[in-house]
Order: structure tokens, then sequence, then C-alpha cells
């Protein structure tokens, strides 16, 4: 099944010359031809092949699979997000600093990343509500350069789970502001019936997101935070040198009572000193000091 869908999440832009370089240069007319076929590939092919995706790795959760079976549909959701870089002929269509209506109406080559990047919060909402925190540090290992920015070689990787993409080809102009990340994801779950299933309605889906933000929130303070927790920072930089682990969270356009409930989860953890439960949530299992 993984195969199936990596044909229509990755391979099957090639069909309508996507990843070519200097297309519109050779054949001018042929954009607006370009971006409708573009946009019916999209729509019919990609966007049932993500939700495909979608369920499959929330199904692992749900039936308690392994996080060796999960970890491969995480690494599709990685593959169809890096493949940004290679859809040069949807980049060279899409003005610079332009914007969407809504995630419905993007389409630009930083839409894949995008529909990953979505994907990824669903299913790590759906881990948080769940509490099924064994899966949640897979969530974390998966490293991508950022999607919409002109990066050399020397660039620093990201975690995928903390968002790496600068919106200025065409994302949907709620990216803008503060709560606009977590607004979308809630949207596009909630647009889907199938996927609302495991949420059950609309608020339980906006605060497992918010409460996802703050485990990943809490691991790039862990990571980048030196004045508070020095020791943990200085093994990640060693750890992992290339890797940048700065995030700006949207949890906090929220009323913070949809943090309560996980916050004293963990700081009941970090007063019990349970380091195989705390390792759960975290990107090293060093445990951080305070």
């Amino acid at each position: 099944m993984i195969e199936r869908l990596r044909d229509d999440l990755v391979e099957g832009w090639h069909k309508h010359q996507a990843h070519r370089e200097g297309l519109f240069i050779e054949s001018p007319d042929f954009l607006q031809e370009f971006r409708h076929n573009c946009r019916i590939y999209r729509d019919s092919v990609f966007h049932p092949a993500m939700q495909r995706l979608i369920l499959l790795c929330i199904g692992i959760v749900k039936n308690r699979g392994s996080i060796e079976l999960l970890d491969v549909g995480l690494e599709l959701l990685r593959e169809t997000y890096s493949m940004s870089d290679q859809l040069h002929a949807l980049k060279d269509a899409t003005p610079r600093n332009s914007r969407s209506r809504d995630i419905e109406d993007h389409l630009s080559h930083t839409t894949v990343a995008l529909e990953s990047l979505v994907a990824i919060y669903a299913l790590g909402a759906y881990i948080v509500k769940r509490r099924r925190f064994e899966y949640f540090r897979p969530l974390l290992t998966k490293e991508v350069r950022p999607s919409g920015v002109d990066l050399d070689r020397q660039a620093k990787n990201c975690p995928i789970i903390m968002w790496p993409m600068l919106a200025i080809w065409g994302e949907p102009e709620a990216l803008k502001y503060r709560a606009g990340r977590i607004d979308i994801c809630t949207s596009k779950i909630t647009h889907d019936a199938t996927i609302l299933n495991f949420f059950g309605d609309e608020d339980s889906a906006r605060r497992a997101l918010i409460e996802l933000e703050l485990l990943v929130e809490f691991n790039s303070f862990l990571a980048v935070e030196t004045a508070f927790s020095p020791a943990t920072v200085k093994y990640m930089q060693s750890k992992y040198p290339r890797t940048d682990f700065s995030f700006w969270p949207s949890l906090f356009a929220f009323d913070l009572h949809f943090i309560m409930g996980i916050a004293g989860h963990l700081f009941a953890l970090f007063n019990s000193g349970t380091n195989p439960a705390l390792s759960e949530f975290f990107m090293t299992r060093r445990r951080a000091r305070f």
C-alpha cells in the first residue's frame, strides 16, 4: 500500500512536467493549461492518496501497530514533503510573495510540503488525543530541509513536526497570523468526515492540535534555551549539530485552558522522575535539568 501511495504522492507529478526547469520560457502559453492540469491532479489523485496515508498511519496508532510500521508511513510523508524542492515548474508558475485564499486554493511547489505538514499534525494530534505517546518520538526524528526557502548546502535541517516552511509561495493567507497553523489543520480535519471520526468533533480536534504544539514547543525549548536547560542544549548541539530546533508555536493564540491537561500530565511525570515515561516525549532520552 505504501508503494502504491508513493506513486501518487511523489512520482505522479512527473506526468505533468512539474519537475521541468524553464518550462514556460520554452512555451509561455502553456502556463494556464499546466496549472489547470496540476490542480486536477492535486484534487483527484494527490489529495485522496494523502488522505489514505493519514488514515493508514492513524490506524496503526489506533490498533497499536508497531512503531517500525508507523515509521514507514512517516518516511513517505518526509519524502513527499522533500519533493517540494524538485517541483521547479510549479515554482516558476507561482509569483513570489503571493497568497491564496485557503489551503484548497493553494497550488505551488510547496503544496506537497504544506499537505505533508497538515498530515503530520493530524497524526500527531491523534497520538496526543489517545495519549499513546510511544508513537510521538518518531514524529521528532524526521528531518527535512525547510520548504519554500532558497537554500544553499550549508543550511540546517529541521524536524518536520516543527513546521519548517517559509510562506511566500502562494500559501494560505491564514498562515500570516499566529492562529493560522492550528486553524488550517483544524479545518482540514473537520472537512474530512472520515478523519474527523477519529477525533469526535471540531473542538476535540482543535484541543488535540494545541496539546500537540505544546509538546513540540517543549522539545524546541529544551533544545535551544541555554538559560534554562544548558546540559540538554549542549547534548543536543553535540548530537545534532546540523539541525535547527527553532519553533514558533500557534498555541498561544488560544485560551491556555486547552493545554492544562497535558501540562499537568508532564508536570506529574517530572515530579515522579519516571524516565521511561518521560522519554516518550523528547527527541533525546536524556532527562532535562531544571
